[in-house]
């Protein structure tokens, strides 16, 4: 499988405590059609510093990562 890099749209909830909750994203496929994923578990990463991934994303202290559970 080849490594592919796409804008996706993440769906989120705000809290009224401000913090985000991711709900769904929405990637296209093959043929450009958006497909809709729900998020059934996260976790949100918090890092102090900026970092270049491997494949070349830069993450700034105000970007929120969140990994698949």
């Amino acid at each position: 499988m080849s490594k592919r890099i796409d804008n996706i749209d993440v769906i989120c909830q705000i809290s009224h405590d401000g913090t985000v909750i991711p709900l769904r994203i929405r990637t296209p496929d093959d043929e450009g059609e958006l497909q809709t994923y729900n998020i059934k578990e996260y976790r949100q990463i918090n890092h102090d510093s900026q970092i270049v991934k491997d494949d070349g994303i830069f993450i700034t202290f105000k970007t929120l990562v969140f990994d698949s559970v």
